[in-house]
């Protein structure tokens, strides 16, 4: 078999499926619009697919030349051939991939076609009888009912009405509060070969508070906490923008609490002082979120039917089966780091 050939033997067994299932619009190919057929290998043609075609969907789309079975034989004008119709090539596409594109139904085609030609091959030698043929045909059966169970509870989790979302938005309204913040750090003064003066560093955010309320320019404040602490970086911008609660640390989320205007009191951490004034606070609009509910009920749920598809289905698997093996005389890692679980006994005298 030469190297192009064999790309395509792999390209078969590798990619037939997986580039099908790439999700993008569902396309109707032209009715009008018939190409003649194309050649991919001497014994192989494959038309472009046309939905509907024939009384019954009955054209047909993939022709393979295959070798006769012993009760028939091909002459010149009548080879023995595998064919898929136009009906039934489009039950596969669709079952591979239900928004399977024009392009994507043609890659398929192709790639059909190849593994239809390999695979009556293959039965022509008898390799479906092999005990590694047998093994092979059934894991593929296995994962072909693995991941039909998997669109069925990807559909069952996909359900979710808009009574539900109004349900969530309106039980946990909070979650979809935003704010606009601005921040003042005072970074913590750093003495060598001693900690830092919490006290002394609350204060003085403290004062730096007070002056924020009385209608200093924060940009000020914070200019001068970096000079004093000698920090000389440049000071990040004191407006944040909109910020939700979970783009801020756990001990700064008070700021949420706020009424518009006020400021918090300093929040020490390990490096800065941390002031922040909610300047305005919104909701985000059921219609501005109900999307993302949407997404985050289906992933919940997803993540519910699994784990109780794992509870009704336990796996065991014997991890001492995978263990690595040592060389004979040669200790494993685990046991030149781990001491033995019981010592051993001593010798009687």
């Amino acid at each position: 078999m030469n190297s192009s050939r064999s790309a395509a033997l792999v390209l078969v067994f590798c990619s037939t499926l997986a580039a099908a299932q790439a999700t993008a619009p569902a396309k109707t190919p032209d009715a009008s619009a018939k190409k003649p057929a194309v050649s991919v290998s001497p014994k192989i043609e494959v038309w472009k697919p046309v939905p509907g075609t024939g009384a019954n969907g009955d054209e047909a789309v993939i022709s393979v030349d295959v070798p006769c079975p012993a009760t028939k034989a091909a002459t010149p004008k009548t080879p023995c051939k595998k064919v898929i119709t136009a009906a039934e090539f489009l039950r596969m596409a669709a079952a591979i991939n239900p928004g399977m594109s024009a392009p994507q139904q043609r890659t398929f085609a192709t790639n059909l076609a190849r593994m239809l030609a390999y695979s009556s091959e293959a039965n022509r030698l008898g390799l479906q009888n092999t005990p590694e043929g047998k093994t092979l045909l059934e894991l593929g059966r296995m994962q072909a009912l693995a991941q039909m169970l998997g669109r069925k509870l990807r559909d069952q989790a996909e359900n979710v009405s808009q009574a539900d979302v109004q349900a969530y938005y309106r039980d946990n309204k909070g979650k979809f509060e935003s704010a606009t913040i601005e921040r003042v750090l005072v970074p913590v003064k750093q003495v060598e070969g001693a900690e830092a003066d919490k006290k002394a560093e609350m204060d003085y955010a403290s004062q730096l508070r007070t002056r924020w309320v009385a209608g200093e320019d924060p940009e000020k404040l914070q200019k001068e906490a970096f000079d004093r602490s000698g920090n000389k970086v440049t000071p990040p911008p004191v407006k944040l923008g909109e910020r939700i609660p979970t783009s801020l640390p756990a001990t700064q989320e008070k700021v949420f609490g706020l009424k518009a205007g006020d400021i918090t009191e300093p929040v020490y951490d390990p490096s800065a002082v941390v002031l922040l004034k909610l300047v305005s606070k919104q909701t985000k609009s059921l219609e501005q979120v109900q999307d993302d509910i949407k997404k985050m009920l289906r992933s919940q749920r997803m993540e519910k039917i699994v784990d109780e598809l794992d509870k009704r289905t336990p796996a065991k698997i014997n991890d001492s089966f995978f263990a690595p093996q040592a060389e004979p005389g040669v200790a494993s890692p685990s046991e030149k780091k781990m001491p033995p679980a019981t010592p051993p006994a001593k010798e009687p005298k």
